[in-house]
Order: C-alpha cells, then structure tokens, then sequence
C-alpha cells in the first residue's frame, strides 16, 4: 500500500484572520442593523401612508424573507465567485433597493425595493461575512463567529438611534437616501476578504480491490491530486497504475472518499457542494468506456440545500426550535417600537429600546462565544436555556408598561437572541459535526423564516383586532418557551 499527502496551508486562526473578523463586523452590523431600524421605519410608515399595522407590517416580512430565503444561494455564490464578491455584489444590490425605496408612492413599491431588493442584496453580505470566519479560525471558531455577529448588536444600537434622528431631520425619504449612501460602506469592508489558501492533507491508497482517497485536514479552496503509480503488495505483481485526477472542494470537515474497482480511473470527485460533473471509468480487461452525466437541476438544487439533513433527528428538534425563536424575534422586532407608542412612550424614547437591545447584543454575543470556546457547558444546554428565558420574559412583558420595564425586558431578551443566534452552528456541530454546520446553520434561518415572516402581519392582525399587543406577545411568549 502507498500513500501520496498534498499540503495547502491550514486555518491560521489569527494574523489576518482578525482584520477579517473586523470587515465582519462591519457588514453585519450594516445589513442587520437595516433590518433591525425597520422597527422605526415601520412607525414613519404608517403615519406616511394611513395603512393598517399588518399591511404596513408585510414591508418588513417580505424583507426578513429575502433575507433568509437568500442563504443558500449566498453559499452558491461563495463557491463560485468566492466571499469578497459576493459580499460586494450585496453591497451594491442593496444600496439600489434602498435608493429605489426613497422614491416610492405607495407601500407596494417599498415592498419590492426595500423587502426583496435590499433584503436579497443584505443576505449576501450577511452570510458571506459569518461564513468566511469559519474559514480562517478553528480553535477560535467559536469566538471569531461571536464577535462578527457581535456587529449586528452594534448596528441595531447604531442605526436605531440615527434612523429616529433622521427621521426628525429630513423624513423617512431622507433617511433611506442617506441609508443607501451608508450601504455602500459595505463594498469597503468586504475588501478585507482576502482569499484563504488551507493546508490539506490528502492521503491516496490503493491495493488490488480498493482505492481510497482521504481528505484528512481541510479549510476552504481547491486542491489537486495528479497522476501517480502504487506497487501492488498483496501478490507481488506488476505495478498498479492509478490515474486520479481529484477536485478537492470543502469546508472545515474531515471527509473520506472511497473509489472501488480499482483499474484506471480518470474523474472529478468529492466536491462537497454536491454538484454534478461527469465521470469516465476504463475498464483495462474488456477496454470499455461507460460516462456517467449526472442530473444537472439536481445538483444545483443539492448545491444550495443538503436535505440529508432531514434525516436527522436531532436536525429537526433544532430547526423547530429556530421556527419558535422566529416567530417571537420577528414579533418584537417589528413591534416593540409601536408596542412602547402604545403605551405612552414618545417615538423618540421609543427608538432607544431596539438600541438597548442592539447594545445588548453587542456584548452578548462575544461572550456567548468565549463560552463556547470554554466547552465547560454542552451548547444545547444554553441553546435551550435562553430560548426558555427568552419566552418568559416576553409574556411578562405585557403587564410592564413603562419605559424602564421595556427596557429590562429588551435587555434580557437581547441577551437571550444574542446567545441562540450563535450558539445555532455550535449545536449543529456538537450533533452533526462541522462538514455540516454550514448547510445546516443556513437551513435554521431560511425556514424558520416563514414563521418570521408571519410573525410581524400576524401580530399586527392581532393588534388591529384586539386594540392591544398582549396577545401577540403571549404568543411569542409560549412560542419561545416550547
């Protein structure tokens, strides 16, 4: 038996790395702190078009949508075109969706410029800046994925505060022109994605039945194992002549690949996305060629879902409590602002409480991150915990109707969402392993977006209905806690 290893570099879990972590931080608190401003936006809304709360309330829906539902197709894009552009072709999609929104004349329109334009643009960098981070740590994954989505807590603390003192200044259209120059910013940011060359160690066996092709330390990129002869040790034979040409495309996994009916075998294998490609095995005995071309919409689909995440168990306990931690989310952060105007709280004090919760976040989710790092408790644990507390508090806060009582309330709750939006991947691949947290992670935000799609009309439908938001709350409340 004869091994062949090839070595790229491996995660250098530092140097540049932070500069990357920073870039980040940038962008997400620029994507997400948009979509956590829609809360202000949504009051400015609805005194500039007279519509009904859940009407009004669809604006932010279809963006959460767009934003989810984009995920997979950011990982596509990643795989193709790498982080970089893909970050910066979101950088530009947004801005025009935002730019665009600023010139609307009826819901409707804000609907497709703001909810599908900015929200798919938003998605890209999104994602793309959580994902590179896994690929420039390991043994700090857990920190560097906390202190890039620590920049969403910075952006819904920032962005709230500016959007209500815009709004004052130069009105809602205002606001969205300055916002869309502010989005730009994201191009800039995503400048510091330099491409990741990772150490890979690929280790090639054969003997007279089997070949065996280990990728034993992966990171990002390709690699490729050229041709080579292995002596056959089982009979003493003539030389085994193995031509393997092999793609090697991943993400930070440990993967085995093995090729039986070993005789001369010339192909593309192992690309984790799961795409299709074609593949040509001779047979020396009879001089046959049999090709293989496999269903390309298949493995474009396969590409952007791994649906052999369904037959997990596990897998799907977990999505079903990211499907309750949408429907609540999504319920407070479209209508908390409009739940603190119904209790008496001027617009102004109101806007403060997504701040609170953005600042919250802030210094939440690095700590969440160290925690992870320290692997004392088992992440599904707090994963649970803070869904729980989360749900808890939000009941209770119907019967706090001051200022200061909402302000606690955000507090925990921003602590608690903080905490299960990065202890998500850290389940997936407690249970999974890492060579799924990717598909994994982006499945547990793009279904548990219809129920956060639902959330901002179905609570607004309840207020309207009601004339309160209790209700709405309780159910966000129970939601979270089961």
């Amino acid at each position: 038996m004869a091994k062949k290893t090839v070595q790229l570099h491996e995660p250098p879990d530092g140097g540049w790395g932070w500069m990357v972590v920073a870039g980040g931080f940038i962008c997400t608190a620029l994507s997400a702190g948009t979509f956590y401003a829609f809360g202000v936006l949504y009051v400015a809304f609805l005194d500039a078009f007279g519509a009904s709360r859940a009407k009004t309330a669809w604006i932010g829906s279809v963006f959460v949508m767009a934003l989810i539902n984009t995920h997979p197709i950011t990982m596509a894009l990643i795989e193709k075109i790498g982080h970089r552009k893909t970050t910066m072709l979101g950088g530009v999609l947004g801005f025009t969706g935002i730019l665009s929104s600023s010139f609307a004349t009826g819901l409707t329109m804000i609907t497709f410029t703001f909810g599908i334009g900015a929200g798919i643009g938003l998605s890209l960098t999104y994602m793309a800046s959580v994902d590179i981070a896994s690929k420039y740590f390991k043994r700090r994954l857990s920190l560097a994925v906390g202190l890039v989505l620590a920049g969403s807590g910075a952006g819904q603390c920032g962005v709230a505060i500016l959007c209500q003192s815009l709004l004052n200044t130069y009105g809602w259209r205002g606001t969205l022109m300055i916002f869309s120059a502010i989005t730009l910013h994201l191009c800039v940011a995503a400048s510091i994605y330099r491409p990741l060359e990772v150490k890979t160690d690929v280790e090639v066996k054969s003997t007279n039945d089997t070949q065996e092709i280990s990728v034993l330390e992966v990171g990002t990129n390709t690699g490729t194992v050229s041709t080579e002869t292995v002596e056959d040790e089982g009979t003493g034979s003539k030389p085994l002549e193995v031509k393997t040409d092999v793609e090697v495309k991943f993400t930070n996994v440990i993967r085995e690949i093995s090729v039986t009916d070993v005789g001369t075998y010339t192909g593309v294998v192992g690309t984790n996305t799961g795409t299709g490609s074609a593949e040509t095995v001779e047979d020396e005995n009879n001089g046959s060629q049999k090709t293989t071309e496999r269903n390309r919409c298949l493995g474009f689909i396969s590409s952007l879902w791994d649906l052999s995440l369904f037959r997990e168990p596990v897998f799907v306990v977990i999505l079903l409590c990211c499907c309750g931690e949408g429907l609540g989310s999504g319920t407070v952060t479209v209508h908390n602002v409009s739940r603190a105007v119904d209790y008496g709280i001027s617009p102004t004090m109101g806007a403060l409480i997504p701040a609170v919760m953005g600042l919250t976040q802030l210094v939440a989710r690095p700590l969440s991150g160290v925690l992870g790092n320290t692997k004392t408790i088992d992440p599904y644990i707090v994963f649970g915990t803070a869904l729980a507390i989360s749900g808890v508090a939000s009941i209770i806060s119907t019967y706090t109707r001051t200022f200061a009582g909402q302000a606690i309330y955000i507090i925990i709750f921003g602590i608690t969402s903080g905490c299960t939006t990065v202890y998500i991947p850290l389940v997936i691949a407690f249970y999974l392993g890492r060579d799924r947290v990717g598909y994994g992670t982006a499945l547990c935000l793009q279904l548990p977006g219809i129920t956060i799609i639902l959330a901002g009309p179905l609570a607004g439908f309840i207020r309207d209905e009601s004339g309160g938001y209790e209700g709405a709350f309780w159910l966000a409340g129970i939601t979270l806690t089961i």
